[in-house]
């Protein structure tokens, strides 16, 4: 996985950009990303448009970041997700939980 992340002018998007696959040995790197956004930041944009595959801890690092923004789903927008994605995210009910553009 490679991960960047931009903070907006006002500090309150970040942008995180993943590319390749997203899996378990990526949690110390999403985390020190997402420790590292200053504590004024309100909104999270995931942009998946690189991310090729995903497994269930990157599915628990998403709701880690859920959690730490309080727990409103508008807060955090996974997008560019591939069908293969979507289709994960779509069976794990994360819509319910995350904004998901499409």
């Amino acid at each position: 996985m490679s991960l960047s992340s931009s903070v907006s002018e006002d500090e309150k998007t970040v942008t995180m950009l993943i590319t390749g696959r997203f899996e378990f040995s990526d949690h110390a790197d999403f985390r020190k990303a997402y420790n590292q956004i200053p504590p004024t930041t309100s909104n999270y944009i995931v942009d998946m448009a690189g991310v090729e595959y995903m497994d269930s801890a990157a599915l628990g690092m998403l709701v880690v970041l859920h959690e730490r923004t309080g727990n409103d789903k508008t807060r955090v927008i996974l997008k560019g997700c591939n069908a293969d994605i979507l289709k994960i995210l779509d069976i794990s009910k994360f819509d319910q939980i995350l904004t998901i553009e499409r």
